[in-house]
């Protein structure tokens, strides 16, 4: 009876002592999502470049493109500060901080807005002007095989 107690305290104090471990232990790597919008019509912005850097140095952690709904999807990140330089041809660059930390391990950044460069331009491509001249073909002679031929 009184080995069973034991047995029972130890496994319990085991359980809690196991459990702590973890929960001190924390995520090692964080996850962080977001999805890129058009200022002006809410639409997506798909395969827009979204580029991870350190906050403290800039350096290059990773990058992603948005999807055709412009979702995009950071995952196994290592805890820290990072800047997020979302691009896109035509709109003005973001780059917001985030933080993941072992209590905030998971950010979702949600729908950002990103505001265009120029408003109600449009881009036409250049137009030559081709006038067309009529093919002149000047032939003074014309060699064949007898005036080719050695004597």
């Amino acid at each position: 009876m009184k080995s069973s107690v034991i047995n029972r305290f130890l496994a319990a104090l085991i359980f809690v002592l196991g459990s702590l471990q973890l929960v001190a232990s924390g995520p090692e790597n964080g996850r962080l999502t977001g999805r890129l919008l058009d200022g002006e019509t809410q639409e997506p912005i798909p395969f827009a470049n979204v580029v991870l850097l350190r906050a403290d140095d800039h350096s290059f952690v990773r990058s992603v493109a948005t999807d055709a709904e412009g979702a995009f999807k950071f995952n196994n990140v290592p805890l820290g500060d990072y800047t997020v330089r979302t691009t896109v041809l035509g709109y003005k660059s973001l780059k917001p901080i985030v933080s993941l930390s072992m209590l905030q391990g998971r950010i979702a950044l949600g729908s950002v807005a990103m505001q265009p460069l120029m408003r109600g331009m449009a881009v036409r491509p250049a137009k030559k002007d081709l006038k067309r001249q009529p093919a002149v073909a000047s032939v003074k002679r014309t060699l064949t095989a007898s005036t080719l031929a050695v004597r």
